[in-house]
């Protein structure tokens, strides 16, 4: 239980506190129960000043691509957001004077860099391996058909179920792409007019980033 943190004490009488699932630059992501549906989820805070424009509007873009993917029907392919809790501090819960953001997400068990760590090698087989490669590229093609970019692809954020079924997490640095510039952003051509969307190189965690991108 991350006791040192006072945020999460704002949520301890609805939440059972379980084990540390990932822990970045933005916060942390618990594994947590809620006391009275038993139901197991996974508690994202993102640590924020909401009085900072470009943090606001990060926290806003990942809220808006998770309640997008929430509506969109057969969606088996991205964790679903269950709820979001503003963290208080001492002066009430608003936007104004809040020192985070709580999202409370689908809890799935495994993840593909825990897999690689600790599963047996002698039962993991290449038939295994099919399947989670072709589920993972079934849920990227459901988020682009939405016109999303995850731009964080890494083992941490590929979640693995017991059936082998991949669903994608951690959607802070994605992007949504507007459809009429679709074709020139995931082709790599620049995008030129009166509308001229950027697109930061800074993404993917270090060691994952392709090569195209480390050389730009």
């Amino acid at each position: 239980m991350p006791a040192a943190n006072h945020l999460w004490q704002t949520i301890k009488p609805d939440y059972k506190f379980l084990d540390v699932l990932g822990q970045g630059t933005f916060g942390m992501v618990m594994h947590a129960k809620h006391r009275k549906t038993s139901t197991d989820v996974a508690i994202k805070l993102v640590q924020t000043k909401f009085n900072s424009q470009v943090e606001c509007k990060n926290v806003m873009r990942e809220l808006s691509i998770l309640r997008q993917f929430n509506e969109m029907k057969g969606n088996i392919f991205v964790t679903r957001l269950m709820d979001v809790i503003v963290a208080p501090n001492v002066e009430g819960t608003t936007l104004e004077n809040a020192e985070g953001i709580f999202f409370v997400l689908e809890h799935v068990p495994n993840d593909l860099k825990n897999m690689i760590k600790l599963v047996d090698h002698e039962n993991f087989e290449e038939e295994h391996i099919k399947i989670i490669l072709y589920n993972l590229l079934c849920a990227l093609n459901f988020i682009h058909t939405a016109n999303i970019m995850h731009r964080d692809i890494k083992p941490a954020n590929l979640l693995i179920d017991n059936s082998c079924q991949v669903k994608l997490c951690d959607f802070g640095q994605a992007r949504t792409v507007p459809e009429k510039f679709k074709p020139k952003v995931l082709s790599q051509q620049p995008v030129v007019g009166k509308h001229k969307k950027m697109l930061s190189n800074h993404i993917c965690s270090r060691w994952y980033r392709p090569p195209e991108i480390v050389l730009t």
